[in-house]
């Protein structure tokens, strides 16, 4: 049995989605830049959105696997993989045939570096090769790969196994993207898998003691972000605090997790989770409605997203005034929403068809 859908996730999920919407688009100033940072700030929705991917595993498979349902539990999560498959290769060769033919035009996405189709095909089919705003999809296609062998550590009661070899891979990860951010994955993995066990020793403490922390966690969580915006955005690019700044920006790699980024990815979007679940009524009564169904379609909006991302500086000059920019991002937030909410739409249909079938059915065998 799948556990029931968690409000608060499609809510951080449908926001993560937003921004990375944004920031992939790229119109700044545009105005929705003010709240993602245009992807310039020590954390990215990204993070979030690995550690959002592993907890949900951990949430969604955690009955089948306490049950001993390995086998059926193994069978989804590989044809997850295998549908993040198709869709990573099934991209990557659009984008790619769409790039060879307007290889000159302006506003092109850079990044293009192989002209040989077989070459092409085999690195796309081997994951080595992505072309696209949809250039994480292979990294999701590994970690679901993995996830049934971590779930079987959880399963046998080896949390710890776990943890440590993650760890370790982190520290010995090189240049090696799926070494680095395989931790935010299992981080989500094990606090999902836990989450009853969690909340029940959560609940045994005082008022005023998980007050404290949750203060102590929005608080630095706050700080940071502004101290990362300050000296990002504000008035110090010619002063010795800017050139303290880009020094530390090596303890904020991304592609490497480096481990600054690796601390504040867990304390952002874990003050972010809190206040979502915290505020999660009022947040959805507000913004329900445009965020949940983004959260729920996650992989068809990040899919339509990155078609509309890709095309887009084709249509429309790239230096345009923040007013046009502001359009063009609404404009994609909407269309991709239209997409999420028809999915939605579909599903319900589905669903209704099943219910009245399976009355009529029950009716005449009565």
């Amino acid at each position: 049995m799948e556990a029931k859908r968690n409000l608060s996730i499609d809510l951080l999920r449908g926001y993560l989605l937003v921004v990375i919407i944004v920031d992939h688009l790229g119109r700044f100033p545009g105005g929705f830049d003010i709240v993602t940072g245009q992807g310039r700030l020590w954390v990215s929705a990204a993070e979030g959105f690995f550690i959002v991917c592993g907890l949900l595993v951990g949430i969604i498979r955690r009955s089948a696997v306490q049950q001993g349902q390995l086998g059926l539990v193994w069978r989804k999560l590989w044809r997850r993989a295998g549908e993040l498959y198709l869709w990573s290769a099934g991209l990557t060769f659009g984008f790619t045939s769409i790039g060879q033919s307007l290889a000159t035009a302006p506003g092109l996405k850079a990044g293009l570096s192989l002209d040989n189709w077989p070459t092409i095909i085999w690195q796309t089919l081997t994951l080595r090769y992505t072309y696209g705003w949809a250039d994480f999809l292979p990294h999701y296609v590994v970690f679901m790969l993995a996830a049934p062998f971590m779930l079987y550590l959880l399963y046998k009661g080896r949390t710890w196994w776990l943890i440590c070899l993650s760890v370790l891979l982190w520290i010995f990860r090189g240049q090696s993207f799926e070494m680095a951010w395989q931790i935010l994955f299992v981080v989500g993995l094990v606090v999902g898998y836990h989450l009853p066990a969690l909340s029940e020793w959560t609940h045994r403490q005082s008022f005023k003691s998980k007050q404290l922390v949750r203060r102590l966690l929005y608080r630095f969580a706050l700080a940071t972000l502004l101290i990362n915006v300050s000296l990002e955005f504000g008035p110090f690019k010619t002063t010795w605090l800017h050139e303290r700044y880009l020094w530390i920006g090596q303890y904020f790699d991304k592609w490497s997790l480096a481990p600054g980024r690796l601390v504040l990815s867990l304390v952002w979007f874990g003050a972010l989770y809190l206040f979502i679940r915290q505020h999660e009524a009022t947040l959805d009564r507000w913004l329900g409605q445009v965020l949940v169904p983004l959260g729920r379609n996650s992989l068809l909006v990040y899919a339509v997203h990155s078609g509309l991302a890709f095309t887009q500086p084709l249509v429309w000059p790239r230096q345009l005034n923040p007013v046009a920019n502001f359009a063009i991002d609404l404009m994609v937030i909407l269309a991709v929403w239209t997409s999420a909410k028809w999915r939605d739409n579909a599903r319900q249909a589905s669903r209704e068809v099943a219910v009245g079938g399976l009355s009529v059915f029950s009716a005449k065998l009565s």
